[in-house]
């Protein structure tokens, strides 16, 4: 279970090469707008990037509005799911490289 219900990991760790980090935050349009989209963002060091996140962050009140009215619990999520991260062994299907943190419960399927 997530500590305390809030969103994040107990360490960070990365997607391939990239790191990701996971502080816990106790809301989920924080958390994904500090340690996930807008991490991204400030990696790749782009002006013109920073200045739309900077405008999508002010017409969505820091991405709150699209969260209002949904209820977001947080999950247990691998993290990393593409096609590169799944197989099969001995005839069962397998996951694996995870980059795992708890975070919205439909965060997986938007990867």
């Amino acid at each position: 279970e997530a500590k305390e219900g809030k969103f994040g990991f107990d360490c960070d760790n990365t997607i391939g090469g990239t790191s990701q980090p996971n502080d816990w935050v106790s809301d989920w349009p924080t958390f994904f707008r500090q340690y996930r989209i807008g991490h991204q963002v400030k990696l790749a060091d782009d002006m013109q990037l920073e200045l739309i996140w900077s405008k999508v962050c002010a017409e969505t009140n820091g991405l709150e509005t699209l969260f209002e009215g949904v209820t977001v619990k947080p999950s247990v999520l691998h993290g990393d799911l593409w096609s590169g991260n799944m197989g099969g062994c001995e005839g069962q299907p397998c996951i694996y490289d995870p980059a795992t943190y708890y975070g919205h419960h439909e965060a997986e399927w938007g990867m």
